[in-house]
């Protein structure tokens, strides 16, 4: 059983969070597969299911809006937030489930609207559904990654897509069984068993994330790294980290472009770096968009934020990275974002 579902060589080559992820992720996927098939109900119901007065033409219509209003969403979406996730890696994660627990909530909701607005119900859920493509997906493939420590994100990925080929057929029949004995007519007992299924689903996810002890700084786990080094002198390793993290944080360092970019026919400036500091937040020019100068730049941010004296800054880094690297952190690859809008270089007298 072992060799038909989990990664060859297991537990050995993948990182210690595997399990616990794969187990609570698979809780989530058996609550969304089962609560999948009454939104898939209700969505057939909105469509005209039953209904001697639906038009097959309507219903075509409506499904080319909203398909296309999926993948114009999708476009857009990973345009604009391609790179946050992977800097914000757990809280795409779970946004993911969030997407598709609001577009089941409206194909719930659907067949309670009047006919004249399903178009727009339809179009909604398609986006949302949509966008919970583009996040799972995308940070699935990032969490392959990390899981996979000898270089079989392939073998560990095809397992994956066993595992969840059980949970949906594990779910297809627990579902028919349930819908079987629930109503169409009954709303209550259907919104009742819904609400429930979405709640676990989610409190599942998140403690799927949670679970994940992810080995790359970003600007958040660097943050706490860093708060940690200053006050104690010791560095927290990956599980200690992860503890700490939260979804909703405000970043207090903000890394702009590299000078050159902006500073164009202008003569360079003396220094490499120029900031502008306020009570709680920074804002940082920085030489060049490398991995090493945006680890070197933020660290050198949290020193004045925390009003420390960066004179000796090479040599800081230094220990910094010695204990990084003992307690097992990735220092290859950074997350660390760099905001690219409506940086200028001005100059005061």
């Amino acid at each position: 059983m072992i060799q038909v579902f989990l990664p060859q060589d297991y537990p050995h080559s993948v990182s210690p969070d595997y399990l616990n992820y794969q187990i609570y992720d698979t809780l989530q996927a058996l609550c969304s597969s089962v609560n999948g098939l009454f939104a898939r109900r209700a969505s057939l119901k909105r469509a005209g299911v039953g209904d001697a007065t639906a038009s097959v033409t309507n219903a075509t219509l409506q499904w080319v809006l909203s398909d296309g209003t999926a993948m114009i969403g999708r476009i857009l979406f990973a345009y604009g937030y391609s790179f946050d996730l992977d800097a914000d890696l757990k809280l795409y994660r779970f946004m993911a489930d969030i997407f598709n627990d609001f577009g089941m909530l409206l194909d719930m909701l659907a067949p309670l609207f009047p006919k004249e607005m399903s178009w727009m119900i339809i179009c909604v859920s398609s986006l949302s559904f949509s966008l919970c493509g583009v996040c799972g997906g995308s940070t699935k493939a990032a969490l392959s990654q990390h899981f996979a420590i000898r270089n079989n994100v392939a073998d560990l990925n095809a397992k994956d897509g066993s595992q969840e080929t059980l949970v949906q057929l594990v779910g297809i029949v627990l579902g028919s069984t349930v819908l079987q004995r629930v109503s169409d007519d009954d709303l209550v007992l259907s919104w009742i068993i819904f609400i429930g299924l979405t709640l676990l689903h989610l409190y599942f996810n998140y403690r799927a994330v949670k679970s994940v002890h992810l080995r790359t700084l970003n600007d958040q786990r660097l943050w706490i790294v860093m708060q940690s080094f200053l006050e104690s002198g010791s560095v927290l390793d990956p599980v200690a980290v992860s503890k700490k993290e939260h979804f909703l944080w405000q970043n207090p360092i903000k890394l702009g472009v590299p000078l050159a970019s902006i500073l164009k026919d202008q003569e360079k400036p003396d220094s490499d770096r120029h900031c502008v500091i306020s009570r709680h937040s920074l804002k940082m020019a920085i030489t060049d968009n490398s991995n090493q100068e945006l680890f070197k730049s933020y660290v050198l941010g949290c020193l004045l934020l925390s009003k420390k004296d960066p004179s000796d800054l090479d040599s800081f880094l230094d220990k910094l990275k010695t204990g990084l690297q003992d307690k097992g952190w990735d220092l290859q690859e950074y997350s660390l974002r760099i905001s690219h809008q409506g940086w200028i270089y001005k100059t005061f007298e």
